[in-house]
């Protein structure tokens, strides 16, 4: 299982590789994985990681999706599409906090990927994750991103005390 494909990862992805690998060898498998409901080891924070320290761009996400995308085998695509659309909205929340405009001006082409994915699957937006995809005003765009990223971080220290 453990072959060259499943570590082949485009270079500009960095910090989510083993998503991608997890992927990749999810659909290598005859058996499916066992999923655990149990806390099986303690989650630590660093904040000084590749994934607390790099900056969210749309570009790195076009890369990400485009091979997490490629690791799932073309006649099973369309079953995860819906979860595909909602891992792409995901990563666009703290690029509209820090850089709207990149959303307005230059990868108009990856949000209307992401609309028509999200059509063609029939998937219903949230009010923020519409907004992320169709408003042009920065501002409307850094407080929707905001708005997210409060929630995001409310959540994580309520759940974790």
């Amino acid at each position: 299982m453990l072959t060259d494909e499943v570590f082949d990862f485009p270079r500009e992805i960095d910090g989510e590789e083993d998503m991608i690998m997890n992927t990749r060898l999810f659909f290598k498998t005859a058996v499916p994985p066992k999923v655990l409901y149990k806390h099986v080891y303690n989650f630590r924070r660093n904040t000084a990681s590749v994934s607390h320290t790099k900056k969210a761009s749309v570009s790195h996400e076009e890369a990400f999706y485009r091979a997490l995308y490629d690791s799932i085998p073309q006649g099973e695509r369309s079953k995860y599409m819906s979860q595909i659309v909602f891992l792409k909205l995901n990563g666009l929340f703290p690029i509209a906090y820090n850089a709207p405009e990149t959303l307005i001006d230059k990868h108009q082409s990856y949000m209307k990927q992401i609309a028509d994915d999200a059509r063609a699957c029939g998937y219903h937006f949230s009010l923020k994750e519409w907004m992320l995809l169709h408003s042009s005003s920065k501002i409307l765009l850094r407080l929707t991103g905001f708005a997210e990223l409060v929630s995001r971080s409310l959540k994580y220290r309520l759940k974790s005390k």
